[in-house]
């Protein structure tokens, strides 16, 4: 399995590391932190630089990328210590993806049409998220 970057994939990491170094410094953590526990500024420009769509399906606006994809992005996070909530909020979104273009487990289309997207698949969203339960979305 081959897990070197592509020139596009380099590219994103390498936008996101700019950003990061630029913008994100200890001392705007540190605000971050003690405030609300994530940044909408930050947020902002997360889901203008598409990482907010990145692994969503390009049926619903996204990107339709990968784990490698997201590899690259996730590495520049880490290097920051980022806070914001951009994995578990990508996760929730891939995962109401997939139950609502599987419609074997409803009755018919009415059920499947029902299924509503988060608001970082919706048309118009800022991308972050709704509510502090959604900055404390865990796997487990």
């Amino acid at each position: 399995m081959n897990f070197d970057y592509s020139e596009e994939q380099q590219l994103l990491a390498d936008s996101v590391r700019r950003f990061l170094q630029n913008k994100y410094q200890f001392e705007d953590r540190k605000k971050i932190i003690s405030g609300a526990g994530w940044s909408e500024e930050v947020w902002a420009q997360f889901a203008e630089m598409g990482l907010t769509a990145l692994p969503v399906s390009t049926d619903y606006g996204g990107f339709g990328g990968g784990a490698v994809d997201l590899m690259s992005v996730m590495e520049a996070f880490g290097e920051a210590l980022v806070v914001e909530p951009l994995l578990p909020t990508l996760v929730a979104a891939r995962l109401v993806g997939r139950a609502a273009s599987d419609r074997s487990w409803c009755a018919g289309p009415s059920a499947a049409s029902s299924v509503k997207s988060p608001d970082v698949m919706r048309s118009g969203s800022t991308g972050r998220p709704a509510s502090a339960s959604a900055r404390r979305f865990q796997l487990s």
